[in-house]
């Protein structure tokens, strides 16, 4: 077996420094153990011998694991299952993570129950991409699944456990065509929405076609992120450009902003928006309010929408290209000005205070 094509835990071949008759080690390593404090796997290494040259070297090991079929580092590490890999890796990711954010990779997770108790290094793409192909969801919920493969390779490659993140061969994995494209809303849609904005979340849509926040990003908000005083937002999600981002408020749509203000002051929560029992607003109830609305008024959108609306209706009233990547955060990847120029508060008011209001 050449020095480059030996498999995981077959061991390894190195010169020693200085002048020996024998500069040669072979090593093999007895055992692979986790220590769960530090969240890291170790190897205890043992010297077979030394030699006088790299190919005796090869071959004694060779002809250890021949009369070792029972070697402890081959066995011990092709022990180590795709859940175990999954467990230890989830016990310092998920740390950091939102309870949103951990049901998402759980739920990704539970596709992989044909290789659970795979050895993880027996695993090929193919294994993989069978459990994601066998799911028939939606492309976003198999995109995930690749992702968590992704995870879990990159980790393995840090504990030493593989050297090849078989998640990068799943090429057929691939998002779903749109079937129903995102869409504007139009000038006579934004004069209805404004007639009927005492309807009950009606306003919260007018918010999010005037700020270009994801929806999840307008439920979201809380006290902290919003400065009356200076008509702004310090929000985001996502992206690292989209990230603590500031969003100029426009004066039509700031007493809206200071309604539901009051009222998360008055029933001491945090977050801006309720629902109807002062709870903070979610996303599944704030999804089934749109689409009321939506049916109420006769138009077909869905929530992400409204961030096309924004988008749409600053390109039309010539809001500065760079300045609109920077409220909607979208990344830029001018060098000079990513790096090198510095947008006022000021100049972001005036640019957003060039919007259309469309009111009725």
């Amino acid at each position: 077996m050449s020095d480059n094509k030996r498999k995981n835990g077959y061991g390894s071949v190195y010169r020693l420094q200085g002048q020996r008759s024998k500069p040669y080690i072979a090593i093999i390593t007895e055992r692979c153990t986790y220590d769960e404090s530090k969240n890291k796997y170790y190897q205890k290494r043992l010297p077979i011998g030394y030699f006088g040259s790299k190919d005796e070297a090869i071959i004694a090991l060779f002809l250890y694991h021949n009369a070792n079929h029972d070697a402890p580092i081959v066995e011990k590490a092709d022990n180590i299952t795709f859940k175990k890999v999954y467990e230890d890796w989830k016990h310092t990711h998920f740390q950091s993570l939102s309870a949103s954010m951990i049901r998402t990779w759980e739920s990704a997770y539970k596709y992989f129950r044909p290789v659970y108790e795979t050895p993880f290094r027996q695993l090929q793409a193919i294994d993989l991409e069978k459990c994601i192909s066998e799911t028939n969801l939606h492309s976003s919920t198999r995109i995930r699944m690749k992702s968590l493969c992704n995870q879990l390779y990159k980790y393995a490659m840090k504990c030493g456990l593989v050297n090849l993140n078989q998640a990068k061969l799943l090429d057929q994995v691939r998002p779903d065509p749109p079937v129903y494209p995102h869409k504007a809303f139009s000038e006579e849609e934004l004069r209805l929405l404004w007639a009927k904005k005492e309807l009950p979340y009606v306003d919260l849509i007018l918010l999010a076609c005037y700020t270009g926040l994801r929806p999840s990003e307008l439920i979201g908000l809380t006290k902290d992120q919003l400065n009356l005083a200076s008509a702004e937002l310090c929000c985001g999600i996502k992206t690292n450009a989209g990230k603590k981002r500031t969003v100029p408020i426009l004066t039509d749509i700031l007493p809206i902003f200071e309604k539901h203000l009051s009222e998360a002051i008055r029933y001491h929560q945090n977050h801006i928006f309720l629902k109807e029992n002062h709870q903070p607003l979610d996303y599944k109830y704030y999804w089934y309010q749109f689409q009321k609305n939506m049916k109420l008024m006769k138009m077909e959108h869905r929530p992400h929408d409204t961030r096309h609306t924004f988008i749409t209706l600053a390109k039309e009233s010539g809001m500065n290209e760079y300045i609109l990547k920077r409220i909607v955060g979208h990344a830029i990847n001018d060098l000079t000005e990513k790096v090198y120029t510095h947008r006022s508060p000021k100049l972001l008011h005036s640019e957003m205070q060039k919007l259309h209001i469309w009111k009725a």
